[in-house]
């Protein structure tokens, strides 16, 4: 997992914030990124007049962060974070549950100042947004198959000859996994599918058609 952080006009307080944050949450990422437009400093917050920095975490990504049919955020990554909340002086986070796909468009929008999840290290994350050197968490990379094609394959390459493969975003760490992949195995894959805005559980219904 890897922690992404924006930077704007307000850098000095942004970086006080990354600060912070790797202090306290030394087991989980997160990122902030790079906007050339100018945005809105953080509201104060009411409670001892804290500054209020929104962080978006998944809603769908169980047991990493969801949210349950109750709208109560849960998993391994809001427990982290609710910790780092209690060791923060200055600030005190927002924490918002939303689709994968969004937490993008926040973070591009500047709508929330922190993304939080399996995030891999990609060029164009790296140009955007302020990424600390160190992850500070596992992401698991699986391969989903149907019940009854699960002695078919073994490996990656096995889906790739003979199953159907699920397209994924294109700025997503699994894009970046598999593309890397498909060019040391001389293209397997004539393209890397692609998609914009399916959920995990469309992508999953997809397998069956």
């Amino acid at each position: 997992m890897q922690l992404y952080l924006k930077e704007d006009h307000i850098m000095r307080r942004s970086l006080k914030i990354i600060s912070a944050l790797a202090a306290s949450a030394m087991i989980i990422g997160a990122f902030t990124g790079c906007g050339g437009e100018k945005k809105d400093a953080p509201k104060a917050a009411d409670a001892g007049n804290k500054t209020a920095v929104k962080l978006v975490v998944s809603s769908t990504e169980r047991p990493i962060a969801w949210q349950d049919e109750d709208g109560k955020i849960q998993g391994f990554e809001y427990d982290i974070w609710q910790e780092v909340n209690k060791n923060l002086k200055d600030y005190t986070l927002d924490i918002k549950a939303v689709p994968p796909e969004t937490q993008d468009v926040m973070m591009e929008s500047g709508d929330a100042k922190v993304a939080s999840g399996g995030y891999y290290r990609t060029p164009r994350r790296e140009k955007d947004y302020i990424i600390p050197n160190t992850p500070i968490g596992a992401s698991s990379v699986m391969i989903y198959v149907l019940k009854d094609n699960q002695n078919k394959f073994s490996d990656l390459e096995d889906a790739v000859k003979n199953g159907k493969q699920v397209p994924n975003t294109p700025n997503g760490g699994i894009y970046k996994v598999l593309t890397d992949w498909n060019a040391a195995h001389d293209n397997l894959m004539k393209e890397v599918p692609i998609q914009d805005g399916l959920t995990v559980a469309d992508r999953l219904q997809s397998l069956k058609t």
